[in-house]
């Protein structure tokens, strides 16, 4: 019988799979690819690490040991590493040049990482560091890249406004800026300098601004004069902004941040007009409010600040908020009470999530009157917390029963699943809502 196409393609197909199994074996790759670095092809190398990840993790251990390789790495865009076993392979990108590098991702740990001027080319956009121990002069080097687009620091210690302000002088299209010092002390290098100041309120292109010291009353006069002066828009772009500041200070920035859709406050003091400034703010989305500094390593700095903020001045800032989403109110707050959740449900309607750490009774949501409306109709998480002799303590007036009556009442048609537990879920119409008690601040 003569060879049918089917049978003819049999052999064929046998010689494919076993090449294919043979091509998957490191041992096999590593003969191959010695094989092209000693007759010093690496043309072929370097197109055979971008086949698939196998080859890329055989072939560039044998294209590394040749310094000629930078002649066939301009396709390398992004470069990361991670923790210590990554690391190891820092020294291998030794005298190697990136033309084409965008984006760098390192988290050392520790790691001597003093040749980082290497992959600080002009066409670097984006650069993200953590190290807690590195050696901060290093960082110097960032700016040669003109393009830079986002930077994200994080370190121990050892940034300094000035630093900062000797690098971000050189990149002009940066939009992105989170630099995070763990260690903030109690000298002067603790506050922001007014040049940093004045030189971020200039920026056309900043969106998104993390400093990690205090804006000082005379840094943000020194910008508000020079804002009437020379006559330019603060902060024109500006959305997103981390900011630690005594209430002074608030006051006095506000006008300059009117374009703020996210806030993250750090009050450094008590006064509750600083709270009340923030109702000039009516493109915020999110706000969230704390006490004191950063927190120091995974712990939260030991600083309670008690305000007089009052159910009155929610009810006036809260109709500046038209379109918040998300509500973090951690001050201690004496005479706020469940009349100022009633102000937030009223007047900012979009918001679906909340935490607070007052006195609320929940009870009062329905005596107060809703008219059967919802009082925050596209609300997924309310987490508020408080402190009843140092231990976890349930609002008072709350009881299952309360429970199923305000939902009930207020938030659409629902029913309470189980009994009293640190999270709980409501199935309702149209969200699922989050209830969660936890420790007071």
């Amino acid at each position: 019988m003569a060879n049918t196409p089917a049978t003819a393609s049999s052999p064929a197909t046998t010689r494919f799979d076993s090449t294919e199994k043979a091509l998957c074996l490191p041992e096999i790759l590593d003969l191959i690819f010695s094989f092209c670095l000693d007759a010093n092809d690496l043309k072929t190398l370097s197109k055979a690490v971008q086949v698939n990840r196998l080859w890329f993790e055989c072939g560039t251990e044998k294209l590394w040991k040749s310094r000629k390789a930078k002649d066939y790495l301009l396709r390398i865009f992004t470069i990361g590493f991670y923790y210590s076993k990554e690391i190891n392979y820092y020294e291998a990108f030794k005298d190697l040049e990136f033309h084409r590098l965008r984006e760098l991702d390192i988290f050392s740990y520790g790691q001597d990482l003093r040749d980082m001027e290497m992959y600080c080319v002009p066409s670097l956009q984006k650069v993200k560091f953590v190290d807690l121990f590195a050696q901060i002069s290093t960082l110097g080097c960032l700016s040669s890249c003109p393009e830079l687009k986002s930077i994200h620091l994080h370190v121990w210690t050892g940034l300094t406004p000035q630093l900062v302000l000797d690098i971000l002088k050189h990149l002009p299209l940066l939009q992105e800026a989170i630099l995070i010092n763990e260690l903030v002390d109690d000298t002067s290098s603790s506050v922001i300098s007014g040049d940093l100041l004045l030189h971020s309120a200039q920026s056309k292109c900043v969106t998104t601004l993390d400093l990690p010291w205090s804006w000082s009353a005379s840094a943000v006069e020194q910008v508000t004069i020079a804002k009437d002066d020379m006559g330019f828009a603060s902060f024109p772009v500006l959305e997103s902004l981390y900011l630690v500041a005594t209430a002074a200070a608030i006051e006095g920035a506000v006008p300059l941040l009117r374009n703020l859709t996210s806030l993250n406050l750090l009050l450094e003091d008590s006064d509750s007009a600083a709270i009340m400034a923030l109702s000039a703010l009516s493109k915020l989305r999110t706000l969230i409010m704390k006490p004191g500094r950063r927190p120091l390593g995974h712990f939260d700095a030991p600083i309670a600040i008690e305000t007089d903020f009052s159910n009155d001045d929610c009810e006036i800032v809260a109709s500046h908020w038209p379109d918040l989403r998300h509500l973090s109110l951690n001050l201690v707050c004496a005479n706020l009470s469940t009349k100022g959740l009633l102000s937030l449900g009223r007047h900012c309607r979009r918001l679906n999530f909340c935490e607070t750490s007052q006195d609320i009774n929940l009870d009062d949501l329905v005596s107060d009157g809703c008219n059967g409306d919802a009082l925050f109709p596209q609300l997924r998480t309310l987490y508020f917390t408080q402190t009843v002799d140092g231990q976890i303590g349930i609002p008072r007036g709350v009881a299952t029963k309360g429970l199923n009556a305000i939902f009930l009442y207020v938030l659409h048609t629902c029913y309470l699943l189980g009994t009293y537990s640190s999270i709980r879920t409501l199935p309702m119409t149209p969200h699922s809502l989050e209830v969660k008690y936890g420790i007071g601040c």
